[in-house]
């Protein structure tokens, strides 16, 4: 969490300009395909500075708990809401791995790249799968390892010549943040196995959908 708050400030720029705001467009592309139902209460787990949770209020006016385990992107994602937002969201400081609801509080959830930033990603999806209420769903979204061969060494190219370099530049060699998230897209899971993931924390009709030319996934679940 401490190397996050450090980053809190820089970490939307540096995210859309890596991914040539292509994060916008994938939360976006999710929270369409998921099309969750008009007044569904869903969790947005691990939410950073809110991309995703204001992408799926835009799609459909849902209300949202959004949790983070960095009380300062929480306090970034508040600055980013122009209204009175009581009415549909609430901010939470909580751990992904223990989440402080009962059983069957959601009618649904998502995730956008955070996947890697827990100890225990088997425990955090056992703990969405917990709070979700029967049939609801999941929508992982995550940086995963290509099934194409080419595509994964395209994929460390990048990430390793442009991306880490870059950061650099811009946070200062002090700041660890973004060699961690190089180092951990390269060690992250494949898509199959984040859908095995994802079957073994309890969901059913599992199914992937692919971006990016398959370097991103959102990974599909029912409860």
């Amino acid at each position: 969490m401490n190397m996050f708050s450090q980053v809190a400030e820089q970490y939307d720029t540096l995210n859309h300009m890596f991914s040539l705001w292509g994060d916008l467009r994938w939360r976006k592309a999710s929270a369409r395909l998921l099309n969750f139902s008009e007044d569904d209460h869903v969790l947005d787990f691990g939410c950073g500075t809110g991309d995703f949770t204001f992408a799926l209020r835009k799609h459909s006016a849902l209300y949202i708990t959004a949790i983070d385990l960095s009380p300062e992107m929480l306090d970034l994602m508040k600055k980013k809401t122009d209204n009175d937002t009581s009415n549909w969201l609430e901010l939470m400081a909580a751990d992904g791995e223990d989440l402080p609801f009962d059983e069957n509080t959601f009618d649904g959830a998502v995730a956008g790249f955070v996947g890697r930033n827990l100890l225990d990603l088997h425990q955090g999806l056992s703990e969405i799968h917990r709070v979700v209420k029967p049939d609801g769903r999941i929508g992982f979204l995550e940086f995963c390892k290509p099934d194409n061969g080419l595509m994964r060494v395209v994929s460390w190219l990048y990430f390793r010549l442009v991306v880490a370099p870059f950061g650099n530049l811009f946070m200062g060699k002090s700041v660890p943040a973004y060699r961690y998230l190089i180092d951990t897209i390269e060690a992250f899971y494949s898509t199959g196995e984040m859908r095995s993931f994802l079957s073994g924390a309890g969901f059913r009709h599992v199914y992937t959908v692919y971006f990016n030319f398959g370097t991103v996934a959102l990974t599909v679940g029912t409860k």
